[in-house]
């Protein structure tokens, strides 16, 4: 068995398989210009802009605790901008939109995410990301690259979602983690191959 996350691995494996976390195209998603990814989306060029990193109608992705947090950062930065996903954009639009984001707020229900994909995206970027705690976001989030946000009661929650935000507002964009990350594709492929040669040669 192959799980994406180790909490996964934990919960459904038995103690057993492997974690392979999924994959991101690091030549699709990469830093690039902000005010030129802002131009091609149609956003206001000098505004702070916020990813939510999911599709506000699905469920799981807790769209009313981003609306919290997002009208806590309004009563300090009333200009701020949404940018959700739509879930039909193809790969360079989600790159794009996460280039000309200062910050992806991700918020999905604790349970429901494996390795979510958007994160790392977020992070082949250089987007800063700002997280409740669900999946494996812990393992790629570091001080250096985001903000982690504990669960607790969700109004304290939201509070330290849109300080995590505003933190990040006024610092420069972090570094992309180094070649060979787990969640870059092609270490993603060569792990799964060398899953697959074992399994063949047992």
């Amino acid at each position: 068995l192959v799980f994406v996350s180790e909490e996964l691995r934990r919960t459904w494996g038995g103690g057993g398989g492997s974690v392979v976390p999924n994959g991101v195209d690091a030549g699709i998603f990469r830093p690039g210009d902000q005010q030129a990814a802002r131009r091609r989306l149609d956003l206001p060029l000098s505004a702070k802009v916020v990813m939510f990193g999911g599709v506000p109608s699905v469920h799981t992705k807790n769209y009313p605790l981003f609306q919290e947090a997002l009208a806590l950062i309004r009563t300090r930065v009333p200009d701020v901008v949404e940018l959700p996903l739509t879930g039909t954009s193809p790969p360079p639009v989600v790159a794009d939109s996460l280039v000309a984001s200062d910050v992806l707020l991700f918020t999905s229900k604790r349970g429901t995410e494996g390795s979510p994909t958007v994160v790392k995206e977020a992070l082949s970027c250089a987007t800063p990301v700002v997280t409740v705690d669900v999946g494996d976001v812990a393992q790629w989030v570091t001080p250096n690259r985001g903000t982690v946000v504990k669960w607790g009661e969700e109004s304290v929650v939201a509070h330290r979602l849109a300080d995590g935000a505003l933190t990040w507002f006024g610092q420069a964009r972090p570094e992309v983690p180094s070649r060979g990350f787990a969640f870059e594709k092609d270490e993603f492929t060569r792990r799964m191959l060398s899953l697959l040669l074992t399994a063949g040669r047992g």
